[in-house]
Protein backbone atom coordinates (compact mmCIF):
# COMPACT_ATOMS: atom_id res chain seq x y z
CA UNK A 1 0.00 0.00 0.00
CA UNK A 2 1.55 3.13 -1.27
CA UNK A 3 1.74 5.73 1.74
CA UNK A 4 -0.62 8.51 -0.10
CA UNK A 5 -3.38 6.28 0.79
CA UNK A 6 -2.82 6.64 4.33
CA UNK A 7 -4.78 9.10 6.60
CA UNK A 8 -2.79 11.71 7.83
CA UNK A 9 -2.87 13.39 11.13
CA UNK A 10 -1.00 15.17 13.68
CA UNK A 11 -0.75 13.19 17.07
CA UNK A 12 2.17 14.62 18.34
CA UNK A 13 3.05 18.22 19.35
CA UNK A 14 6.69 19.85 18.84
CA UNK A 15 8.38 21.97 21.56
CA UNK A 16 12.07 22.65 22.58
CA UNK A 17 13.52 20.66 25.52
CA UNK A 18 13.35 23.24 28.83
CA UNK A 19 17.21 24.98 29.25
CA UNK A 20 16.34 26.64 32.57
CA UNK A 21 16.61 23.87 34.76
CA UNK A 22 18.73 23.36 37.77
CA UNK A 23 22.57 21.76 37.54
CA UNK A 24 23.94 21.27 34.18
CA UNK A 25 21.35 21.75 31.38
CA UNK A 26 21.33 20.67 27.74
CA UNK A 27 22.77 24.11 27.08
CA UNK A 28 26.31 23.41 28.76
CA UNK A 29 27.19 20.71 26.11
CA UNK A 30 25.50 22.54 23.04
CA UNK A 31 29.17 22.96 21.65
CA UNK A 32 30.10 19.47 21.42
CA UNK A 33 30.18 17.85 17.97
CA UNK A 34 27.87 14.72 18.56
CA UNK A 35 28.43 11.45 16.82
CA UNK A 36 25.99 9.23 17.81
CA UNK A 37 22.97 8.31 20.15
CA UNK A 38 21.05 6.05 22.16
CA UNK A 39 18.47 5.40 24.36
CA UNK A 40 16.77 3.41 27.32
CA UNK A 41 16.19 3.14 31.24
CA UNK A 42 15.14 6.74 31.37
CA UNK A 43 18.01 8.44 30.17
CA UNK A 44 19.00 10.09 26.62
CA UNK A 45 22.50 9.08 25.63
CA UNK A 46 24.75 11.17 23.05
CA UNK A 47 28.18 10.41 22.58
CA UNK A 48 30.62 13.11 20.91
CA UNK A 49 33.82 13.66 18.59
CA UNK A 50 36.19 14.42 21.76
CA UNK A 51 35.44 11.04 23.70
CA UNK A 52 32.97 11.86 25.86
CA UNK A 53 29.86 10.79 26.86
CA UNK A 54 26.78 12.97 27.56
CA UNK A 55 23.16 11.25 29.61
CA UNK A 56 20.12 13.16 30.24
CA UNK A 57 17.67 12.94 32.84
CA UNK A 58 13.98 13.53 32.78
CA UNK A 59 14.78 16.72 34.33
CA UNK A 60 16.80 17.34 31.04
CA UNK A 61 19.47 17.59 33.30
CA UNK A 62 23.20 16.55 31.84
CA UNK A 63 25.78 14.17 33.26
CA UNK A 64 29.21 13.44 31.19
CA UNK A 65 31.78 11.19 31.75
CA UNK A 66 35.19 10.53 29.34
CA UNK A 67 34.57 7.42 27.76
CA UNK A 68 37.55 7.11 25.02
CA UNK A 69 40.68 9.40 24.86
CA UNK A 70 39.53 10.29 21.18
CA UNK A 71 36.30 9.99 19.47
CA UNK A 72 32.95 7.83 20.45
CA UNK A 73 31.66 6.26 17.25
CA UNK A 74 28.57 4.14 18.33
CA UNK A 75 26.46 3.57 21.48
CA UNK A 76 23.73 0.81 22.50
CA UNK A 77 22.29 1.01 25.73
CA UNK A 78 20.39 -2.27 26.51
CA UNK A 79 17.10 -1.73 27.63
CA UNK A 80 16.28 -4.84 30.44
CA UNK A 81 20.11 -4.26 31.74
CA UNK A 82 21.44 -1.02 33.02
CA UNK A 83 24.40 -1.50 30.13
CA UNK A 84 26.10 0.94 28.22
CA UNK A 85 28.10 -0.46 25.20
CA UNK A 86 30.21 1.79 22.83
CA UNK A 87 32.74 1.75 20.38
CA UNK A 88 35.51 4.56 19.97
CA UNK A 89 39.17 5.76 19.73
CA UNK A 90 41.20 5.53 21.86
CA UNK A 91 44.53 6.01 20.00
CA UNK A 92 45.26 7.25 16.28
CA UNK A 93 46.19 4.38 13.22
CA UNK A 94 44.54 1.82 15.80
CA UNK A 95 41.42 -0.12 15.44
CA UNK A 96 38.53 1.01 17.51
CA UNK A 97 37.64 -0.58 20.80
CA UNK A 98 34.25 -1.84 22.65
CA UNK A 99 33.80 -0.75 26.09
CA UNK A 100 31.06 -2.27 28.19
CA UNK A 101 29.82 -0.32 31.42
CA UNK A 102 27.62 -1.08 34.47
CA UNK A 103 25.71 2.17 34.60
CA UNK A 104 24.80 0.78 38.56
CA UNK A 105 28.23 0.52 39.22
CA UNK A 106 30.92 3.78 40.00
CA UNK A 107 34.39 3.91 39.62
CA UNK A 108 36.76 5.63 42.40
CA UNK A 109 36.10 8.83 39.98
CA UNK A 110 32.45 8.30 40.37
CA UNK A 111 32.09 7.30 36.86
CA UNK A 112 30.17 4.29 35.30
CA UNK A 113 32.06 1.31 36.12
CA UNK A 114 33.94 -0.09 32.96
CA UNK A 115 33.84 -3.84 32.54
CA UNK A 116 35.02 -4.78 29.70
CA UNK A 117 37.49 -3.17 26.90
CA UNK A 118 38.10 -5.29 23.28
CA UNK A 119 39.43 -4.53 20.84
CA UNK A 120 37.50 -4.77 17.41
CA UNK A 121 39.77 -6.67 14.71
CA UNK A 122 38.32 -8.02 11.26
CA UNK A 123 39.26 -11.57 9.95
CA UNK A 124 41.60 -10.25 7.60
CA UNK A 125 43.49 -8.04 10.73
CA UNK A 126 43.50 -5.45 7.99
CA UNK A 127 42.74 -1.85 10.30
CA UNK A 128 39.43 -0.67 9.37
CA UNK A 129 36.87 1.72 10.75
CA UNK A 130 33.39 0.34 12.26
CA UNK A 131 30.88 1.78 10.60
CA UNK A 132 27.65 -0.29 12.61
CA UNK A 133 27.56 -1.77 16.00
CA UNK A 134 24.53 -3.85 17.64
CA UNK A 135 24.66 -5.83 21.21
CA UNK A 136 21.61 -8.48 21.79
CA UNK A 137 18.98 -8.10 24.97
CA UNK A 138 20.63 -11.21 26.93
CA UNK A 139 23.83 -9.54 27.01
CA UNK A 140 25.61 -12.77 24.90
CA UNK A 141 25.83 -11.34 21.75
CA UNK A 142 27.79 -8.00 20.54
CA UNK A 143 28.20 -7.68 16.65
CA UNK A 144 30.32 -5.26 14.92
CA UNK A 145 30.16 -4.13 11.23
CA UNK A 146 33.65 -2.22 9.32
CA UNK A 147 33.91 -0.49 6.50
CA UNK A 148 35.58 -3.25 4.61
CA UNK A 149 33.03 -5.49 4.59
CA UNK A 150 33.37 -8.57 7.51
CA UNK A 151 31.29 -8.55 10.25
CA UNK A 152 32.54 -9.50 14.27
CA UNK A 153 30.28 -11.28 16.57
CA UNK A 154 31.09 -11.77 20.24
CA UNK A 155 29.75 -14.54 22.00
CA UNK A 156 29.52 -15.02 25.53
CA UNK A 157 28.22 -12.43 28.60
CA UNK A 158 29.58 -9.00 27.04
CA UNK A 159 30.26 -7.61 30.49
CA UNK A 160 33.07 -10.46 31.31
CA UNK A 161 36.72 -10.77 29.87
CA UNK A 162 37.19 -10.73 26.79
CA UNK A 163 39.45 -14.16 27.14
CA UNK A 164 36.15 -16.07 28.05
CA UNK A 165 34.36 -15.10 25.44
CA UNK A 166 34.90 -16.35 21.68
CA UNK A 167 35.05 -14.29 18.22
CA UNK A 168 33.19 -15.37 14.99
CA UNK A 169 33.85 -13.82 11.97
CA UNK A 170 31.12 -13.49 9.32
CA UNK A 171 30.51 -11.60 5.67
CA UNK A 172 33.48 -11.33 2.89
CA UNK A 173 35.67 -8.39 2.59
CA UNK A 174 33.98 -7.29 -0.83
CA UNK A 175 30.53 -7.00 -0.79
CA UNK A 176 30.94 -3.10 1.00
CA UNK A 177 30.69 -1.81 4.13
CA UNK A 178 28.17 -2.77 6.62
CA UNK A 179 25.53 -0.41 6.70
CA UNK A 180 23.31 -1.57 9.33
CA UNK A 181 23.01 -4.83 12.00
CA UNK A 182 20.42 -5.97 14.53
CA UNK A 183 19.90 -9.22 16.67
CA UNK A 184 16.08 -10.60 16.22
CA UNK A 185 15.36 -13.32 19.21
CA UNK A 186 16.30 -15.55 21.52
CA UNK A 187 17.61 -19.05 22.60
CA UNK A 188 17.21 -21.23 19.37
CA UNK A 189 15.86 -18.62 17.43
CA UNK A 190 18.05 -16.08 17.66
CA UNK A 191 19.38 -14.26 14.02
CA UNK A 192 21.93 -11.51 13.03
CA UNK A 193 20.98 -9.31 10.57
CA UNK A 194 22.98 -6.96 8.19
CA UNK A 195 23.02 -4.70 5.11
CA UNK A 196 25.56 -3.29 2.67
CA UNK A 197 24.48 -1.05 -0.21
CA UNK A 198 23.96 -3.68 -1.77
CA UNK A 199 22.51 -6.83 -0.09
CA UNK A 200 20.33 -7.92 3.06
CA UNK A 201 21.09 -11.16 4.96
CA UNK A 202 20.77 -13.05 7.80
CA UNK A 203 22.55 -15.45 10.17
CA UNK A 204 21.33 -18.03 12.51
CA UNK A 205 23.28 -17.94 15.79
CA UNK A 206 22.72 -21.29 16.76
CA UNK A 207 25.32 -22.67 14.34
CA UNK A 208 28.60 -23.25 14.82
CA UNK A 209 29.81 -21.10 12.21
CA UNK A 210 26.70 -19.13 11.27
CA UNK A 211 25.84 -18.92 7.14
CA UNK A 212 25.40 -16.09 5.58
CA UNK A 213 21.29 -16.30 4.26
CA UNK A 214 20.99 -13.70 0.97
CA UNK A 215 17.45 -12.78 1.46
CA UNK A 216 17.56 -9.10 -0.83
CA UNK A 217 20.28 -8.25 -3.48
CA UNK A 218 19.15 -4.62 -2.93
CA UNK A 219 20.43 -2.92 0.55
CA UNK A 220 20.43 0.24 2.16
CA UNK A 221 22.64 3.22 3.47
CA UNK A 222 24.10 4.16 6.86
CA UNK A 223 21.46 4.50 9.30
CA UNK A 224 18.37 3.18 7.07
CA UNK A 225 17.92 -0.65 8.76
CA UNK A 226 16.25 -1.20 12.39
CA UNK A 227 14.17 -3.86 13.79
CA UNK A 228 10.45 -3.75 14.62
CA UNK A 229 8.68 -4.64 17.58
CA UNK A 230 6.33 -7.28 18.04
CA UNK A 231 3.65 -4.85 16.37
CA UNK A 232 5.09 -5.35 13.18
CA UNK A 233 6.03 -9.21 13.74
CA UNK A 234 9.57 -8.20 15.15
CA UNK A 235 10.41 -8.03 11.26
CA UNK A 236 14.15 -6.34 10.33
CA UNK A 237 13.36 -2.76 8.38
CA UNK A 238 15.20 -1.92 5.01
CA UNK A 239 14.18 1.51 3.90
CA UNK A 240 14.96 2.40 0.00
CA UNK A 241 13.78 5.39 -1.95
CA UNK A 242 11.19 3.75 -3.04
CA UNK A 243 9.69 1.51 -0.74
CA UNK A 244 10.24 0.35 3.14
CA UNK A 245 11.10 -3.21 2.98
CA UNK A 246 10.14 -5.99 6.31
CA UNK A 247 12.36 -9.37 6.28
CA UNK A 248 11.97 -11.96 8.55
CA UNK A 249 15.32 -14.69 8.96
CA UNK A 250 14.41 -16.76 6.15
CA UNK A 251 12.21 -14.58 3.74
CA UNK A 252 11.18 -11.05 2.72
CA UNK A 253 7.96 -10.26 4.02
CA UNK A 254 5.88 -7.02 3.17
CA UNK A 255 6.68 -3.64 1.66
CA UNK A 256 5.76 -0.31 1.79
CA UNK A 257 5.70 1.93 -1.23
CA UNK A 258 7.20 5.10 0.50
CA UNK A 259 8.64 7.07 -1.80
CA UNK A 260 12.06 9.54 -1.31
CA UNK A 261 15.01 9.78 -0.09
CA UNK A 262 15.52 7.98 3.51
CA UNK A 263 18.39 9.45 5.59
CA UNK A 264 17.26 7.68 8.88
CA UNK A 265 15.08 4.74 10.40
CA UNK A 266 14.07 3.93 13.43
CA UNK A 267 11.13 1.93 15.09
CA UNK A 268 9.45 3.38 18.60
CA UNK A 269 6.66 1.67 20.17
CA UNK A 270 4.66 0.83 17.19
CA UNK A 271 5.79 3.82 15.20
CA UNK A 272 8.59 3.71 12.22
CA UNK A 273 9.82 6.72 12.45
CA UNK A 274 11.47 7.74 8.55
CA UNK A 275 13.99 11.08 8.44
CA UNK A 276 14.00 12.09 4.41
CA UNK A 277 15.74 14.58 2.32
CA UNK A 278 13.71 17.82 1.79
CA UNK A 279 12.99 17.78 -2.01
CA UNK A 280 11.69 21.47 -1.63
CA UNK A 281 15.08 23.72 -2.63
CA UNK A 282 16.37 26.45 0.16
CA UNK A 283 14.74 29.93 -0.44
CA UNK A 284 17.65 31.60 0.23
CA UNK A 285 19.66 33.07 -2.65
CA UNK A 286 22.86 30.85 -3.76
CA UNK A 287 24.66 34.18 -3.29
CA UNK A 288 23.66 34.31 0.10
CA UNK A 289 26.64 34.52 3.08
CA UNK A 290 24.51 32.60 5.37
CA UNK A 291 25.21 29.21 6.37
CA UNK A 292 21.53 27.33 5.85
CA UNK A 293 21.45 23.56 7.25
CA UNK A 294 19.40 21.15 5.04
CA UNK A 295 16.12 20.82 6.01
CA UNK A 296 14.76 17.09 6.56
CA UNK A 297 11.36 15.91 6.79
CA UNK A 298 10.01 13.57 10.00
CA UNK A 299 7.25 11.52 9.66
CA UNK A 300 6.23 9.11 12.00
CA UNK A 301 3.96 6.18 10.51
CA UNK A 302 1.35 3.73 12.90
CA UNK A 303 2.30 0.89 11.19
CA UNK A 304 -0.61 -1.36 12.96
CA UNK A 305 -3.39 1.53 12.11
CA UNK A 306 -1.79 2.36 8.25
CA UNK A 307 -1.77 6.20 9.06
CA UNK A 308 0.68 9.06 9.58
CA UNK A 309 0.83 10.33 13.15
CA UNK A 310 3.24 13.49 12.70
CA UNK A 311 5.23 15.08 9.21
CA UNK A 312 7.10 18.26 9.58
CA UNK A 313 10.22 19.61 8.47
CA UNK A 314 12.49 19.85 10.57
CA UNK A 315 16.58 21.43 9.92
CA UNK A 316 19.94 19.26 10.08
CA UNK A 317 18.33 16.52 11.71
CA UNK A 318 21.39 14.59 13.40
CA UNK A 319 19.92 12.05 15.70
CA UNK A 320 15.75 10.56 16.42
CA UNK A 321 15.39 8.52 19.79
CA UNK A 322 12.54 7.56 22.08
CA UNK A 323 12.45 7.81 26.34
CA UNK A 324 9.61 8.88 28.64
CA UNK A 325 6.54 8.30 26.11
CA UNK A 326 7.72 11.25 23.36
CA UNK A 327 9.99 11.41 20.91
CA UNK A 328 13.47 13.60 21.02
CA UNK A 329 15.01 15.09 17.75
CA UNK A 330 18.77 16.20 17.63
CA UNK A 331 18.86 18.98 15.37
CA UNK A 332 21.01 21.71 13.57
CA UNK A 333 23.15 23.78 16.18
CA UNK A 334 22.49 21.09 18.68
CA UNK A 335 18.74 21.83 19.32
CA UNK A 336 16.70 19.52 21.41
CA UNK A 337 13.51 19.27 19.96
CA UNK A 338 10.60 17.03 21.68
CA UNK A 339 7.55 15.17 19.72
CA UNK A 340 5.26 14.49 22.43
CA UNK A 341 2.10 12.72 21.62
CA UNK A 342 -0.68 13.85 22.36
CA UNK A 343 -3.50 11.40 24.56
CA UNK A 344 -6.72 9.21 23.33
CA UNK A 345 -9.16 12.08 23.97
CA UNK A 346 -6.96 14.86 21.79
CA UNK A 347 -6.80 11.87 19.14
CA UNK A 348 -10.38 11.65 19.03
CA UNK A 349 -10.82 15.28 18.95
CA UNK A 350 -8.29 14.97 15.88
CA UNK A 351 -10.03 12.40 13.63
Amino acid sequence: MAFTQWRRFTFFNKQAVPTNVAGRSWDTVRDAEMACSTCGRGVLIFGDSNGFVHMVNHNFQVSTFKAFAITVLHLFQLKQHNMLAAVGIDEDGVNPVIKVWNMDKKDKFGNPFCCRIQRTIPASNTPSMVTSFCVHENQSFMAVGFAIGSIALYKGDIAKDRTLNRTVHLMNENEGQITGLSFQGTGKACHLFATTENLVVSFNLQEKLPKKNVLDRRGCSLFCSTMSDMVMDNHFIVTASDAVYAYQADSRGPCFAFDGEKLMAKWFNGYLVLVYKDKAKNSIPSSSSMKIPDKNIVTIYDASQKLIAYSSPLPGVQEVLYEWGSLFALVADNNLICLQEIDIQQKLEVV
